[in-house]
Order: C-alpha cells, then structure tokens, then sequence
C-alpha cells in the first residue's frame, strides 16, 4: 500500500525494529495475510472498515505430509517447507521455531539460516520416511547464449525425465538468456540429474539452484 511507511507497518505487526520485521517474514514467523491485513488497517478510516471482514487470499506454505520430516528424533510435528530456499529430500537441512506455525525447514546453507542472530531457535531436523508420491518445489537458473530452440530443448530435457515444470521465464541481455525454472522434483539425486543434462545441451554456461 502505497501510503503506509515501512516503520509504521512494522511497529503494527509488532516489530519496533524494521530488520527484525523483514527477517520474520523470510522465516515465516508472520504471514503476508497478516502483513496485508495491517497495511490495510492503517490506511484505512474507520468508516471505511466493511461490516463482514474481505478475505484476502495469500499463498503459504502447505504442512509437509505425515513423516516427511522428523524434528530433533520427533515425528507428526506440524513442519513447513521454506520458500526462500526449497529444500528437497538428500539436502542438508536446519529446522527453525516459528511463533505458532510449527518448524520451517531451511537448506542448511539457506542465506537467511546464515546470518540469523536467533541461533536459539534453530533445532536439528532430518528427512523421514519416504515418500514416493510427494514431490517438493526447486527453482533451476539456466543461463545460456541466446539461440533458436533454446527454450525448446531445455523443457524436452525435463519432460522427458516426467517432471513436471510449474513456472518457468526467460530474461535476455546482450544475447545471454537467463531462464528460471521451477519444477517438481523428488530428491536431489533427480534434481542433479535434471541438472547434468541440462548442462550438456549446447550452448549452456551454466544450470544452478537458486539460492
């Protein structure tokens, strides 16, 4: 909202200092339905205020199935995948306690489990029992000289490998494309798979995983 300061939402979120604001949000200690909703409030007069609350529909992160994740040796814990790093299954992970939306699992090299100063709240975690069917969000950074049938050749490397591919955008620059992928993988031993074979197609500089 265009009106409201940045401190004044973040004092109304409950955060006096705006670097602890921002840090909340990448753990997901406070939701954007949340952010939205204060933002909202404070540019809004109270006769504007409707009679029945507007819902305001804002993506966040669905709980991990049953046993996805065991939490310090426990199961059935409510646990989140973080957005900020997508961990899949074979990766390194580190849990983080959040204020009533059970344990975010970051990447353990997550830039934002890095450099937090809340060491306290970080709890060891580990991936349970396996399973086959359920499939975990991970963005691919292909970078390449520009040609034709770029575009083409990557997706028939992932259609091929039956993955399934959820967004996916193009950027070019002085005739370097730029092409971020999200797909759905299974383990990291799929995504490194999809990854080497990208890398083999002509033209490539280089396939990495967003960070």
């Amino acid at each position: 909202v265009a009106d409201v300061k940045f401190e004044d939402l973040s004092e109304a979120c409950g955060y006096p200092k705006t670097d602890d604001f921002l840090a909340a949000i990448g753990y997901n200690d406070i939701s954007l339905h949340t952010v939205i909703k204060r933002a909202l409030e404070l540019t809004t007069t109270p006769k504007d205020i409707p009679e029945e609350p507007v819902a305001i529909p804002v993506s966040s992160p669905s709980p991990l199935p049953k046993d996805s994740v065991t939490v310090a040796g426990v199961s059935d814990l409510l646990t989140n995948m973080a957005r900020c790093c997508n961990p899949v299954p074979g990766d390194s992970i580190i849990g983080y306690i959040t204020r009533g939306r059970g344990v975010t699992i970051h990447r353990r090299d997550c830039p934002n489990m890095l450099r937090t100063n809340e060491r306290d709240r970080l709890i060891q975690v580990s991936w349970g029992a396996k399973e086959e069917q359920q499939t975990y969000p991970v963005v691919l950074i292909v970078q390449a000289f520009d040609r034709r049938a770029l575009m083409r050749d990557i997706s028939d490397v992932i259609a091929n490998e039956q993955i399934n591919i959820t967004n996916i955008g193009v950027d070019v620059k002085n005739f370097i494309a730029t092409v971020n992928i999200t797909m759905e993988v299974t383990h990291l031993s799929q995504l490194k798979k999809i990854m080497d074979k990208l890398d083999q197609l002509p033209n490539i500089i280089e396939v990495s995983r967003k960070r």
